[in-house]
């Protein structure tokens, strides 16, 4: 007999955050979709509260840059508290992948999670351009990384 594919609104979670029953003994393809909706709300909010703060103050000197990133591991420490206990806090794509090549994760939450998170990112970045047009952005570029011009041959 085929696998049954059935979504769930939440599992039940561990202290760590990991789901204590085994797919593996029902034969039923459970998909979270409480885990899956935190981690795109999470995405969503971990890019816009840390892309908005490049945006509003941007990297030119030492203390902007160190504002950043803090806003980003700050950003991180709060989301991964505020979902750990709906999807494990994974806020991250690599982090997904991993969690999943450990077998912490099943494949199909894996790659539904890496969808939300994908969907996530992308739908904090249209906030972005909606708060920050253009001419707004301190950052000047699509991206803030760059190398300096000092740097290289002359």
């Amino acid at each position: 007999m085929a696998p049954q594919l059935r979504c769930a609104w939440g599992r039940h979670r561990n202290e760590l955050g990991w789901v204590d029953e085994d797919d593996e003994k029902t034969k039923e393809i459970v998909i979270d979709a409480k885990a899956a909706l935190a981690e795109l709300i999470a995405m969503t909010l971990f890019v816009t509260f840390g892309c908005g703060t490049a945006c509003g103050n941007g990297a030119s000197d030492g203390p902007t840059r160190l504002l950043v990133a803090f806003a980003f591991g700050m950003g991180i420490l709060v989301l991964a508290y505020a979902i750990g206990h709906h999807s494990g806090g994974q806020i991250n794509c690599a982090v997904t992948f991993s969690l999943v090549l450990a077998g912490r994760v099943t494949w199909y939450q894996g790659l539904v999670n890496v969808l939300m998170q994908l969907i996530g990112s992308v739908l904090g970045a249209l906030v972005l351009c909606l708060v920050f047009p253009c001419a707004a952005d301190m950052t000047g570029t699509l991206g803030t990384n760059a190398v300096s011009p000092q740097f290289g041959a002359k």
